[in-house]
């Protein structure tokens, strides 16, 4: 069994993925905070903090994290705006080739989702939520979004994709995972290693990565 440690988590604006880090061992994880938005929980004692202005500090960042033996999580929030943004403008917006810009786009996102399956460490990509409407079946799809090809396939390039959602439980609002589609939720990408995860678990990144080491050490 391969073991992999790298996971897509998606969901819509306010429904806790940046919440969800709250309990990871943040003296060992490393933020790139792309969204350069403010977290929503204590994070001073993050062992790196960074918001990237360009591509260039983005490769710079992730350098820093691989070769850094104290960092075991890397976080990147988000790869929507990375490729949405940074990669679209520099490979394809100032294209002379749109089309050879759009190759090349969907080739440096694999080969980075490639370099963290590589790497000793535990990388998160966040992702917001959008809808893709099949009009031959007339059926929405809720999927991370990201420009280009990706949008369709993105999801394949991780074993683990986890959907953040605010679900009613004992007539209570509760923040969590989706980590695999069901009968109501068919239309989604969720997904993750067969009796590895429940079907819904709790708003608690640490949690999944314990469940998942278990999974793998067993």
């Amino acid at each position: 069994m391969n073991k992999d440690y790298t996971i897509l988590l998606y969901g819509k604006s306010g429904s806790g993925k940046s919440t969800s880090l709250r309990n990871l061992p943040l003296d060992k994880t490393y933020f790139i905070n792309i969204e350069g938005k403010d977290l929503p929980f204590k994070h001073s004692k993050l062992l790196k903090h960074t918001k990237p202005k360009s591509l260039i500090e983005v490769r710079e960042n992730l350098k820093e994290a691989t070769d850094n033996d104290d960092v075991e999580i890397v976080i990147i929030d988000s790869i929507t705006m990375l490729t949405d943004i940074m990669v679209y403008t520099e490979l394809v917006k100032n294209s002379a080739d749109s089309r050879g810009g759009w190759l090349e786009l969907r080739d440096w996102v694999i080969g980075l989702i490639e370099f963290a399956k590589k790497s000793n460490k535990t990388f998160i990509f966040l992702a917001l939520e959008m809808d893709i409407l099949n009009e031959k079946e007339f059926v929405t799809f809720s999927t991370p979004k990201v420009v280009g090809s990706l949008k369709d396939s993105l999801p394949s390039h991780f074993t683990t994709v986890l959907r953040s959602v605010v679900r009613e439980v004992d007539e209570k609002l509760e923040y969590q995972f989706q980590t695999n589609r069901t009968v109501k939720d068919i239309n989604t990408v969720s997904k993750s290693p067969m009796d590895m995860l429940d079907i819904h678990e709790s708003n608690n990144m640490q949690n999944i990565l314990e469940k998942m080491h278990k999974y793998y050490k067993d």
